[in-house]
């Protein structure tokens, strides 16, 4: 009688196992679902939005044609931006994203929707650094101004131009004690004119830069000449990076 006790109750336990296990398999299956739905939502919201702004393009009135068109083209851009980040957020399961991978991607795409024809070359060094969410969204739209920057005028007349974007560790920071990491975005071109390097000078793509690392990064750029224009990045990163190293 006691060995077919301890049999049932040994039964009932693995019963319970598999119940309960079966019960995660579900909850995890409805997770996943509710998870898949939102982005695909959140996916269209942001395309129905980008359709809307073209399409008040179109129909502008051509007193304000030449003032708002441009307007309206950056604000679609930089929501195709935010688009293009959460698609690899979602694609990462929310997980952070190697800065490398988001700086590279975010720049060709930037190049493929405002400049297909131009040739313009981009290198970005190997890195292991990570950026959470936040960071990511405040930092693909700071490259994708830096990028459009470069088309606007780092290509010119030569009709090309070459993007190097460097990334590693920065440790103590600016922002104190917490590591950080530094990336200088650079191109081949001209450089800044004199007036954007005054304070206070900067056009709306780079004042636009400076708001976003302070607000959204909690860091610092620096806008400097060095055989073409280089802005340079420095901001904390988050603790699950405090082990990893530039490659």
């Amino acid at each position: 009688m006691e060995i077919a006790r301890e049999v049932a109750a040994s039964l009932a336990i693995a019963i319970q196992q598999a119940r309960l296990n079966e019960q995660t398999k579900q909850d995890a299956a409805i997770k996943t679902s509710l998870i898949d739905k939102i982005n695909h939502r959140v996916k269209n919201n942001l395309a129905s939005i980008i359709g809307m702004i073209f399409m008040a393009q179109r129909h502008l009135d051509p007193s304000i044609q030449d003032v708002c068109a441009p307007v309206l083209e950056r604000l679609a851009n930089q929501i195709h931006t935010l688009s293009a980040v959460h698609q690899m957020l979602s694609s990462a399961e929310w997980q952070m994203l190697p800065l490398a991978s988001l700086a590279e991607q975010v720049v060709k795409a930037t190049l493929q929707a405002s400049a297909p024809q131009a040739r313009i070359g981009v290198t970005v060094t190997p890195s292991n650094i990570k950026a959470d969410s936040k960071q990511a969204n405040g930092l693909a739209l700071i490259l994708h101004e830096l990028t459009t920057n470069t088309i606007k005028h780092g290509v010119g007349e030569r009709g090309a131009a070459q993007i190097t974007v460097h990334i590693q560790p920065e440790s103590p920071g600016p922002w104190g004690a917490a590591d950080g990491v530094r990336l200088e975005f650079q191109d081949d071109g001209p450089g800044y004119d004199e007036t954007a390097l005054e304070p206070g000078g900067q056009h709306m793509g780079l004042y636009l830069v400076q708001r976003l690392i302070a607000i959204n990064l909690r860091g610092t750029v620096t806008f400097y000449n060095a055989n073409g224009a280089v802005a340079c990045l420095c901001f904390p990163i988050p603790e699950q990076n405090n082990t990893y190293t530039s490659e």
